[in-house]
């Protein structure tokens, strides 16, 4: 079992895991305790391996099914990865509810990307986590009992809670909007638990702006500090990305709270007034699957600018190699069993194509086999498919000079993925799918005024892709649309910056019950 084990301490610390494997191999508590330990250095199919034999010897080991979880949902086994943890509550003893608890919340994370979990089952999950939540996550000392601030006249006063202020990949649509913010009328306070400098993701500055670093509160003093701001409104924009902050959400920070760009679902919270989307995310009859009133915006929620240096863009790859190149630069965990099995499917009826993929997991010889290997059981010619690791931002974004069309990931559709794809000149191949997440890219797409690459279903995708490539004028279709992609972003709505901004105002003014006349 060759490994990275990590930090020094970590190594000896496995190699004492491996004398007590050697001596008592059917040690439940060392085997679940040596899989943790590879869980945590992201060795995680070695960490599998591990889980899964104490679960052989001791079935009902909560502990065991909550790490595997953990590791299934890695490689973007969702439905199984639900499953343990499902079965890590059932196995936790009453005295350790707090078990439970996270159990609960991370099948709550998990659960959009699980394509059997309905968007009905969705909402009661993250009910479900929030009712955790407000068992075990508090904690003393309680927060003060909140009172609203009255509405008054004067600039708006808006709050915006993250932990992702320094991810510029991360980071374009909220830092396109916010800085066309209108500072005359608008009052900026951020609350960051984000360790690096916010201006290199690009924040353009704001001596108006206040910045509150408030990595050391804990949940209770950070609900006091935001209350005591006195906002109008709230805006998280960390959604369940960051768990460690979902506690501040179970009662109001301000007058009117709010969640946008990150929140791909229903919240679940009872904090939360709104939930920012736009006509193809959001449905008018999905209301009752949201526990917050859902504004629709009329462009894309993610609008978005190229905030920082990237690559130029490249002639089309199919001019030099003579084949289609079929990429996904999507994070490991966006990758499903479905999607996989679809695309061997297009690469059966494309026999010519070629599959690119690049994401964090595949720098490890371990994680990496354990990939190959699902790949080949959902059926993709090896021979025909690359596997890349992990590069710094600027030689990752460079990778689609290799790629003629991206495949979107589903039912969680990519978000940056998609918006970096078009930026270099790269077409997204997409469907409008059962739910939010499953709806990102044709809402990225349509906004770009790209539908042609959105089939209207899933069942259609398949075919979509293949007309699509197999049409003889598709190698100067694809080659003059990336040669004119960025000019052509340039002049369409999800690249509009400045409207989505001035959207968003008038959205905050409306439910924080200011009119333009008291600005």
């Amino acid at each position: 079992m060759a490994t990275n084990a990590g930090s020094t301490s970590d190594g000896a610390l496995f190699q004492q895991y491996k004398q007590l494997l050697e001596k008592q191999p059917d040690h439940v508590e060392t085997r679940r305790e040596l899989g943790k330990l590879l869980l945590s250095v992201r060795e995680f199919a070695a960490a599998g391996a591990q889980l899964e034999y104490a679960l052989k010897l001791r079935p009902d080991d909560a502990e065991s099914h909550h790490a595997l979880a953990q590791v299934l949902f890695q490689f973007g086994e969702i439905d199984s990865a639900i499953a343990h943890l499902d079965r890590s509550c059932e196995h936790s003893p009453a005295d350790l509810s707090n078990s439970v608890a996270s159990a609960r919340l991370l099948a709550a994370v998990y659960a959009p990307g699980d394509r059997f979990v309905s968007p009905a089952a969705l909402l009661a999950r993250r009910k479900e986590a929030a009712a955790a939540l407000a068992q075990h996550a508090a904690g003393p000392p309680a927060p003060a009992p909140f009172v609203p601030a009255a509405p008054r006249e004067g600039p708006l006063r808006i709050g915006y809670v993250s932990a992702h202020f320094d991810m510029a990949n991360y980071m374009k649509p909220v830092w396109g909007a916010v800085n066309q913010h209108d500072r005359e009328h608008l009052q900026l306070e951020f609350f960051s638990d984000a360790a690096g400098d916010p201006r290199t993701a690009g924040y353009r500055p704001d001596p108006r702006d206040q910045w509150h670093d408030v990595q050391a509160l804990t949940n209770p003093e950070l609900i006091d500090w935001i209350r005591g701001r006195g906002l109008d409104v709230v805006v998280d924009l960390n959604g369940y990305s960051y768990t460690s902050r979902l506690g501040i959400w179970l009662a109001p920070l301000a007058r009117v709270n709010v969640a946008w760009f990150n929140m791909y679902a229903t919240s679940g919270l009872p904090a939360f007034d709104y939930l920012v989307g736009d006509p193809i995310v959001y449905q008018p009859h999905e209301a009752p699957l949201f526990s917050e009133k859902v504004h629709a915006l009329s462009c894309s929620y993610l609008t978005f600018d190229r905030l920082y240096p990237t690559p130029e863009v490249k002639p089309a790859p199919f001019s030099e190699v003579g084949h289609f190149t079929l990429g996904c630069l999507a994070p490991q965990y966006k990758i499903t069993r479905e999607a996989l099995t679809l695309w061997a499917e297009m690469l059966r009826r494309l026999p010519t194509c070629r599959l690119l993929f690049r994401n964090r997991l595949l720098d490890r010889p371990n994680n990496r086999e354990y990939i190959r290997m699902r790949m080949q059981d959902a059926g993709l010619p090896m021979e025909r498919v690359e596997l890349l690791g992990p590069a710094p931002h600027h030689e990752f974004l460079a990778t689609y000079d290799r790629i003629d069309l991206t495949l979107d990931t589903f039912p969680y559709n990519g978000g940056s993925t998609t918006m970096e794809s078009l930026a270099q000149g790269v077409p997204v191949a997409c469907f409008r799918g059962d739910r939010w997440a499953a709806r990102i890219s044709a809402s990225l797409m349509h906004f770009a005024g790209l539908d042609e690459f959105v089939a209207p279903s899933e069942s259609e995708h398949l075919e979509h892709v293949v007309r699509l490539l197999q049409d003889p004028r598709a190698p100067e279709r694809l080659s003059a649309l990336r040669d004119g992609m960025r000019d052509r972003l340039s002049r369409a709505s999800v690249c509009d910056s400045t409207r989505l901004a001035r959207e968003l105002e008038r959205f905050y003014r409306e439910v924080a019950g200011h009119s333009p006349q008291c600005l």
